[in-house]
């Protein structure tokens, strides 16, 4: 004789009920790794946007301390062969920033891009120079612009998502999906999308094509 309990769990799960339940909380474990992917993803962009407005902000102020000028895309030292410093390593620029950094000429860690490439550089974030061109070489010479330069500062942009350490419209379409030095290329690192800031301060997330198209947003003289 067959004791109760024992019938009751014996006819309590068919096979097919066994298989439902455990496609069902595959299912349920399959939503919850999306949501909590989004939620990263999410947390990632605001962060990354966050970072954009810190080092634009220390840019204006570099420009009031310095006759409106923002901190240089890069600065030639005098002699020859010349020692380039580029805007990441600009003491001036740093000590801006206001995060404990003045004792040295890097961007901190704390304000990097959060899912950069480990390549070196400014690991992250580039400096746009759209318009900009000549002095790699020569001594003295600061690749840079003014305040009174930029005639559309809320609609320009001046630091976004980057494979190198200075950006240019010319290779906005450059990203090839992978974290890798690659030329004055912008990176769609947050879904197909790239983090700006713009001169005067506000900043956005903006999806590819619109970064790669709208030449008025790159163009900094015009």
């Amino acid at each position: 004789m067959h004791h109760p309990c024992s019938k009751r769990f014996a006819d309590g799960f068919t096979l097919v009920e066994l298989l439902t339940s455990i496609l069902i909380i595959g299912v349920l474990a399959g939503i919850v790794l999306s949501v909590v992917g989004h939620v990263r993803a999410a947390a990632q962009a605001t962060r990354c946007l966050s970072n954009l407005r810190q080092l634009q902000m220390a840019n204006i102020n570099h420009a009031v301390a310095n006759r409106g000028r923002y901190v240089p895309v890069f600065s030639n030292s005098a002699n020859t062969p010349v020692n380039r410093t580029p805007w990441h390593n600009n003491r001036g620029f740093v000590s801006m920033l206001a995060v404990g950094s003045s004792q040295t000429a890097t961007v901190p860690s704390s304000l990097l891009c959060p899912i950069r490439g480990t390549y070196s550089g400014s690991n992250g974030y580039g400096y746009n120079f759209t318009g900009l061109s000549g002095g790699i070489n020569e001594p003295g010479f600061v690749r840079g612009v003014k305040q009174s330069d930029i005639p559309r500062p809320s609609q320009t942009l001046a630091f976004a998502d980057s494979l190198d350490w200075q950006i240019h419209l010319s290779a906005s379409d450059d990203y090839a999906g992978e974290e890798k030095p690659t030329t004055q290329a912008t990176a769609y690192r947050h879904k197909d999308s790239a983090c700006i800031a713009y001169w005067d301060g506000h900043v956005a997330k903006l999806p590819r094509a619109r970064i790669e198209k709208q030449g008025s947003l790159w163009r900094m003289l015009e």
